[in-house]
């Protein structure tokens, strides 16, 4: 498919992610409210939002009554959004999110860690996930354990 002396991009991380809302203020609230990301440019159809390294551009559908919800895990697209939280953190953010009524799925165990799953207002599925250390990461902490 591409040439053999093609020489690959060098992409050193994401960017952001892009998500079509129906309602711009009311996604945005849902983001900055519940999952603490803080609102850092307007226009009028774009709301830029952003925490550490993790930066959402939230676009209003220009016809929000055409808008479908999100496919599912088996079709093509994007399947969702994660987020890194702390594992510790993870059963409170499960209870704040209940409280605020919306429906989550886990928190999970899988392969990666553990992990919470939420839908936005348009029905985005948002994966807020605690990985598990890696093997290298286990072994730099036991080591600084080590030395104190």
């Amino acid at each position: 498919m591409f040439p053999d002396k093609l020489k690959p991009i060098d992409a050193s991380g994401v960017h952001h992610v892009a998500i079509n809302v129906r309602n711009l203020d009311h996604s945005a609230e849902f983001y900055t409210k519940l999952l603490g990301l803080h609102k850092i440019r307007r226009t009028g159809f774009l709301q830029v939002l952003a925490k550490g390294a993790v930066s959402l551009h939230l676009f209003q559908s220009p016809d929000p009554s055409t808008a479908k919800p999100p496919p599912n895990w088996k079709q093509l697209g994007v399947q969702h959004v994660a987020l890194r939280v702390l594992d510790e953190d993870l059963d409170a953010i499960n209870d704040r999110i209940t409280l605020a009524g919306i429906t989550t799925q886990g928190p999970l165990d899988n392969t990666d860690g553990r992990a919470l799953y939420i839908r936005d207002p348009d029905g985005t599925v948002i994966e807020l996930c605690a990985p598990r250390p890696s093997p290298e990461q286990e072994r730099s902490s036991r080591k600084g354990a080590n030395l104190a």
